[in-house]
């Protein structure tokens, strides 16, 4: 997942920034960077937790354990404030829709941008535990013997009052805000698109349609973030309530709660799918994008051709 969300995270900002300037392509541009950062970490963290690689040499297993734990919680630190831009955006569209007279004053580039700066930094509230949680420690490789770094729970995340402070808090956080703030957004959104259509219909006078723009694609996005994350907000929820649960025995239920804690990685790489699917502007820039590459690796072969030709 961390592979495939860098290039097409990267297409993301590319094409984000050569649209109209607008807040809410400021609000997906923002998330595109934040959603790219988040795939080169992962794929850091795999990398540096691969035994393979770490029995290489003695500088990879310093390296791991000095920039494990910190690449994890900047993971998640961008990975909150991901969903929190989400959310942004589905207010701004709200804004548009339910209150169009300060559209020209809340929902601007630059607002946006002032908003996705405080975002991104209060995306560190719900996951600065990690790092007191948490201290790294070397533990003998069974097959060479060699010490491996791995992280483990410290003495301060071993207290059980620590540890449901942050259990909660972090569901509140990180869970249960985003989430509930889509929901409410969306619906409220959604009403006042029908509400808005049902007037229409019923004036002979009002012919012109409403365009907001990223209305639908923001729906979307929105959709599709609670889908790959409500799962493991009620699987959170049950831990909260009755405790963690026994490693599960069976094949079948690994499997179902590994898929649990990796569907929510899945928005690292899934908007670019969604904006190619529901922006038509983004499709052809996309083509456009990748004609102009070929278009220029033609040109420069046969600029070496040429070249060639001449020398000879």
């Amino acid at each position: 997942m961390g592979i495939l969300s860098i290039p097409l995270n990267i297409f993301n900002i590319i094409i984000m920034s050569r649209q109209r300037n607008l807040s809410p392509y400021t609000y997906l541009t923002v998330l595109a960077v934040c959603d790219l950062l988040t795939g080169v970490l992962f794929v850091y963290n795999g990398l540096l937790r691969s035994p393979s690689l770490l029995r290489i040499h003695r500088n990879i297993r310093l390296l791991g354990y000095h920039t494990q734990l910190p690449a994890y919680f900047l993971r998640s630190w961008l990975s909150t404030s991901a969903s929190y831009i989400v959310n942004a955006l589905g207010v701004d569209r709200l804004i548009v829709v339910a209150f169009p007279m300060q559209r020209t004053r809340w929902c601007t580039p630059k607002i946006a941008r002032i908003v996705s700066c405080i975002l991104c930094l209060s995306g560190f509230i719900p996951n600065f535990h990690l790092l007191l949680r948490y201290n790294m420690i070397w533990i003998p490789d069974p097959q060479t013997g060699l010490f491996m770094p791995l992280w483990a729970l410290s003495s301060v995340g071993r207290d059980p009052l620590v540890k449901d402070v942050t259990s909660y808090g972090k569901f509140i956080l990180r869970q249960v805000i985003p989430l509930f703030l889509m929901i409410f957004t969306s619906s409220w959104t959604m009403k006042c698109i029908i509400r808005s259509m049902r007037f229409r219909q019923r004036s002979a006078s009002a012919t012109k349609k409403q365009n907001v723009p990223c209305l639908g694609l923001t729906l979307v996005v929105i959709a599709v973030f609670m889908v790959t994350n409500f799962p493991l907000a009620l699987y959170a929820l049950d831990q909260s309530i009755n405790g963690i649960r026994p490693p599960p025995t069976s094949l079948t239920t690994a499997v179902f709660f590994a898929l649990l804690e990796i569907l929510p990685w899945c928005n690292a790489f899934a908007n670019f799918f969604i904006y190619t699917l529901m922006n038509d502007q983004f499709k052809r820039d996309f083509i456009a994008l990748l004609t102009c590459a070929r278009r220029q690796e033609n040109s420069e072969k046969q600029t070496q051709l040429s070249d060639l030709s001449c020398t000879f």
